[in-house]
Order: C-alpha cells, then sequence, then structure tokens
C-alpha cells in the first residue's frame, strides 16, 4: 500500500502536467488577443496603450463615436476580460446575456423577470433585463437589432446598454476575440444598435 506522500506526489505531479499547458496556452492566448487589439488600432488609426503584464487600452472613434477598447490579461485577484465601451446615450438601462439555468430557475420561480421581444428563438436564448420595459420592448420588437444582438452575443460578450454608454464585456476563455475581421463587425453591429435607440 503506498504511503500518503506518495499519493501527494502522484496528485501533485498529474496537476503540473496538467497546468502547464493551460498556462502555454493562456500566454499564447494573451499574445493574439494583443497583437489581434493592435492591428485593429492600426487599421483604425487610434491610440493604443499597454504592456505585456498590464491593462492594454485602445481609444479612438469609430463612426463619430468615442470608443474605448480594454484587455486585461488576469492576475491572481482579477479574471481576464476584454471590454468595448461606446458613449452613447439610451433612456432606459438593458442589460443582455445567453440565458442560462440560473437565469430559467430565476423565471420559472418568479423571482427574475425578463422582457419578451416576439421572437420566440430570441427570448429563449438569450435573457434581457431592463429598466423601463415599454422602451426597452420597442427597441428589441425591431428585427435588426435583434440580429445586431444575436451576433454581438454569439461572438461571446455580454451587451449592457445604459443612459451614458454600451458597454460589451466578454471573458476570453469563452470568446473568439483573436480576429480583426470580427472585432471590426462587432463594432458595426454595436453602430447598428445606437442608430436604433430611441
Amino acid at each position: 500500500m503506498e504511503s500518503a506522500s506518495s499519493v501527494r506526489q502522484y496528485i501533485t505531479i498529474g496537476l503540473t502536467v496538467a497546468i502547464i499547458p493551460l498556462i502555454i496556452y493562456l500566454r499564447f492566448f494573451t499574445k493574439s488577443i494583443r497583437k489581434t487589439l493592435k492591428e485593429l488600432v492600426e487599421s483604425l488609426g487610434w491610440e493604443f496603450k499597454g504592456s505585456i503584464f498590464s491593462e492594454a487600452v485602445a481609444a479612438g472613434e469609430y463612426n463619430g463615436i468615442a470608443v474605448k477598447m480594454r484587455y486585461w490579461p488576469g492576475s491572481k485577484y482579477r479574471s481576464s476580460y476584454f471590454k468595448i465601451e461606446l458613449d452613447s446615450a439610451a433612456s432606459f438601462e438593458i442589460k443582455i446575456s445567453k440565458e442560462n439555468f440560473m437565469h430559467r430557475l430565476g423565471k420559472t420561480t418568479g423571482l427574475a423577470k425578463e422582457i419578451e421581444t416576439g421572437d420566440p428563438q430570441f427570448d429563449k436564448k438569450y435573457f434581457l433585463r431592463a429598466s423601463d420595459d415599454y422602451n426597452a420592448e420597442l427597441f428589441m420588437h425591431k428585427t435588426q437589432v435583434r440580429q445586431a444582438v444575436t451576433y454581438i452575443l454569439d461572438t461571446g460578450f455580454n451587451l449592457n446598454i445604459d443612459r451614458q454608454q454600451i458597454v460589451l464585456t466578454a471573458n476570453i476563455m469563452y470568446s473568439r476575440l483573436a480576429d480583426v475581421f470580427l472585432l471590426k463587425n462587432v463594432l458595426d453591429q454595436v453602430y447598428r444598435l445606437i442608430q436604433e435607440l430611441p
């Protein structure tokens, strides 16, 4: 029979073998996202700041709207994220994310209330919370708005629209952000949303 110290040694070796490839992958992915962000910034003529170990920030204008992109590679106390912030005023606040088990449970028990768009497939896939149900429903009943939201959320972002700005936030592990073309398309879709805001 093996001793407790040998079992601990096997566990340590196993964890090391599993974690090292993950760290290598994350370092590669971090460099890839930074490179993509830098390429996008250069193609748009924006300003770029950041080093390998700090937050990368890009700022500029897109179709006349102030935009700021932030990428944080993660640390011991904060997980990695990619965020796009666009200045835009709305008459309501709305948060849109992919619907998960907790959202469905909340709706079933009556603890969570969401607005309906009139599109059963969209309503089943996404969870929408708003400060002003009437204006949010008017906004979300537009087919072009739902198409833009679908594209944005399917790239891995969550979408928050408030009275000062639109904020898209993505968990790096679950998104496809290392693609300049995709990020430009996301900006185009957000611009479409801004044009439809009441």
